[in-house]
């Protein structure tokens, strides 16, 4: 940690005008690039060219659009609020976008898949589609999760916790079922997909499931969802929660978020260009805690807790029934 102290304390001393001239400040630039370029894992490489560099330069040709730049000028180029930005562009301050009038989309049969592949259900459903390009999805977003998430069991003061759960869900599992082994788990998808799951061992049954549907697993002492609720806009989210909320046994289901959390103040360019991304794609968001808590409470559910690691761009969510 000294090294990031000291580096910090360097930082943030410096700016454009730190330098004596133009030659100075571009030699700066250049040690400051290739010190990055260091430290950058092969996987930051990527996400930054496939990802972040896109979503910029998506974001903005839609500010570009919506006359934002010109009005800005016109109000003397200070810094401004998002909501400030927003009214200037006579747009919605959650986004600017194009196709809809530069209000937040909500619907997922109307996205950048439907203009330019046509009429898919859902970007999904265009992936599921080619077996090949579903191979591609499945191994970016496995990529992802390795590099971009922390693995949930990791997350900060969360492990004792979650071990102390497991101790109740044994003694009672044990009661009603002695003949099913400790740690059984069922892992659930939609039929196509569980199809293709390959289960390591006989401790995890698999079932197939619609969470648009009635959740079939009654009283389980944990409900998992990984990156599922940032795929949908609120309206569906809620079904999905109510949905899973209609299988939980109160004072002992637990359900567990496991996402991104937006931050306040400087969030993170991987969370925002996957905000990005979830617009574009899914009509969808990343989510901060606030805009969490409003849509758990909508689903008659409520946040107990929320443990990530300080860095981390994810966390986990623990929700119980209200």
């Amino acid at each position: 940690m000294a090294i990031l102290g000291r580096l910090s304390a360097t930082l943030q001393g410096i700016d454009s005008n730190s330098f004596a001239d133009e030659d100075e400040r571009i030699y700066a630039e250049n040690l400051l690039f290739n010190a990055l370029s260091r430290i950058q894992s092969p996987w930051d490489i990527a996400w930054n060219h496939n990802w972040v560099n896109a979503s910029i330069h998506g974001a903005a040709k839609s500010l570009i659009d919506a006359g934002l730049f010109k009005k800005w000028v016109e109000h003397g180029s200070k810094p401004e609020s998002s909501e400030s930005l927003a009214k200037m562009a006579d747009a919605d301050p959650v986004l600017i976008i194009k196709k809809t009038g530069f209000k937040n989309p909500t619907d997922i049969k109307n996205c950048v898949v439907q203009h330019v592949k046509g009429p898919y259900e859902s970007l999904f459903d265009y992936i599921a589609a080619d077996p090949i390009r579903n191979k591609e999805f499945m191994d970016a977003m496995e990529c992802h999760s390795k590099w971009n998430m922390t693995t949930w069991t990791d997350t900060q003061n969360w492990i004792g916790h979650w071990l102390s759960m497991l101790v109740v869900a044994k003694e009672k599992f044990r009661l009603k079922h002695p003949e099913i082994p400790d740690g059984s788990l069922v892992i659930e998808d939609l039929p196509e997909t569980i199809a293709e799951v390959e289960v390591p061992n006989k401790a995890i049954a698999k079932q197939p499931y619609n969470f648009f549907t009635p959740q079939p697993l009654k009283g389980a002492r944990a409900y998992f969802m990984h990156t599922v609720l940032h795929d949908w806009s609120d309206e569906p989210a809620i079904k999905i929660l109510r949905n899973i909320a209609g299988g939980m046994e109160k004072g002992y289901s637990k359900l567990l978020i496991h996402e991104k959390l937006v931050a306040n103040v400087r969030p993170s360019r991987r969370t925002t260009t996957s905000d990005i991304i979830m617009l574009a794609c899914t009509a969808s968001a990343e989510r901060t805690e606030k805009e969490w808590h409003e849509l758990v409470n909508a689903a008659g559910l409520k946040i107990v807790n929320i443990w990530r690691q300080p860095m981390a761009l994810d966390g986990v969510i623990e929700v119980d029934l209200a």
